[in-house]
């Protein structure tokens, strides 16, 4: 990252970053038969993706009471991707593409102080993909109010939208009429979601807070199958831990729902002492191009997260501490579409799932204890830290994934990992 800095006399300044990053994943998933204990890879995936762009900004206070900012970013996204998959004893390919081109935004925002600790912030942000001229514009609003130094209210509202990832732009599909890949889903446009927010925040004392936020989010322009009866949607991405998936002939007609409440309840480190506590109740929905509303891989319905950590210091110059952190996880159980078990069998190669009841299916609620304990030394030039991790304490067994065994006939459930004690050693210079 280079950038520079220009002074707009006194008020403002005129900010100008180059930038470059890349970023690299390597991915093999396998697994072991159950009953021959013979490994057999099921996903490979060999995937580089590049960025160089520049972000040109201009920072101005127009008065005690309006400041502005302002904005463009160019980057060229340059991507080699190369992954294929084994389902049963089929091997295929989903993508092999080394290309890129070049995305374009732009925004502007005010800040406007009305009165007395109320702020106004109106905006409007834009993006030009020139893979296939995709343009959004997206204006935004938000605003707070503190009531006091111990009281605040804030809410916002926006248009947001998306460009798609690279590996479903570049999926290949192999036409077997044409006799040849091809690349189905590159004219594919931003999805876009409808944001709505509102949140209180009340600070009972100087080391504590309490906060609940409430949010409705309608998606629009989902990419979904142009085949309607497979309910495939673009918004189930990344709920599967067998790698990315190929998606074939998409079109911009899926919707979605999610709507939800969040409570917030910290204590902040004072006289060595911390703890939090966060729960979310929450639906979500997808459709495809008929409207009707199904559960969405995410539905879960509820997440409860709790910690609480304590620092012992000890020492006649007190450089030495004792911690100990504890976190609790719960949360309702993922969705997952059931095995079509007849048309497996029938198969005998594929694994085919029932996508005439998407994630109608849950899994038991997910719970997980962690502990862990540790003796940090603080030297004058450096600091050494030993420490116990014990994860999952209880050795719950949380289900993972559902898969097909081609030598039982049958589906199997895969757990995650059960409890794993852990010890570590850390210098800090």
């Amino acid at each position: 990252i280079v950038s520079n800095i220009l002074k707009i006399g006194n008020k403002g300044y005129w900010k100008n970053i180059a930038y470059t990053t890349m970023q690299t994943r390597f991915t093999v998933v396998d697994s072991v038969n159950q009953t021959s204990e013979v490994t057999h890879w099921n996903y490979g995936e060999n995937a580089t993706t590049r960025r160089v762009g520049i972000h040109s900004l201009i920072n101005y206070k127009w008065n005690s009471r309006i400041s502005s900012r302002s904005g463009i970013m160019v980057s060229y996204l340059h991507s080699d991707l190369r992954d294929s998959f084994r389902n049963g004893e089929t091997v295929r390919t989903l993508r092999e593409f080394k290309g890129g081109n070049v995305l374009s935004q732009a925004y502007t925002q005010l800040k406007w102080q009305l009165g007395k600790g109320m702020v106004l912030v109106p905006g409007v942000y834009s993006q030009y993909w020139a893979e296939n001229n995709a343009v959004s514009l997206e204006p935004r609003l938000g605003y707070k109010w503190n009531l006091g130094k111990k009281l605040s209210i804030s809410s916002g509202a926006g248009f947001h939208a998306q460009m798609q990832p690279m590996e479903i732009y570049y999926t290949k599909i192999w036409d077997t009429t044409l006799n040849k890949y091809r690349l189905p889903n590159t004219q594919l446009g931003f999805s876009n979601a409808k944001h709505i927010a509102a949140g209180i925040e009340f600070l009972p004392g100087s080391s504590m807070r309490f906060k609940v936020e409430s949010y409705f989010q309608q998606l629009g322009k989902v990419p979904v199958s142009v085949d309607a009866s497979s309910n495939l949607s673009l918004s189930n991405w990344g709920a599967d831990f067998g790698g990315l998936p190929s998606f074939d002939s998409l079109v911009n007609e899926g919707k979605g729902r999610n709507y939800g409440i969040e409570i917030t309840l910290e204590r902040f480190f004072s006289k060595g002492f911390y703890w939090l506590f966060t729960t979310s109740i929450f639906d979500s929905k997808y459709a495809m191009q008929d409207g009707v509303y199904k559960n969405s891989a995410w539905n879960g319905g509820w997440v409860i997260n709790a910690l609480a950590g304590y620092d012992w210091v000890l020492g006649k110059n007190k450089n030495n501490v004792i911690t100990f952190n504890a976190k609790v996880n719960s949360a309702g159980g993922r969705r997952y579409t059931p095995v079509d078990v007849a048309a497996t069998e029938t198969d005998g190669n594929l694994v085919r799932y029932d996508w005439k009841n998407p994630f109608s299916q849950k899994f038991e609620d997910y719970f997980r204890v962690d502990f862990r304990i540790g003796f940090k030394r603080n030297g004058k030039k450096i600091t050494q830290e030993w420490a116990v991790d014990l994860q999952n304490l209880t050795n719950h067994q949380n289900a993972l994934s559902k898969s097909w065994d081609f030598n039982r006939k049958q589906v199997v459930t895969d757990y995650q990992q059960g409890f794993f004690p852990m010890v570590t050693y850390r210098i800090l210079f």
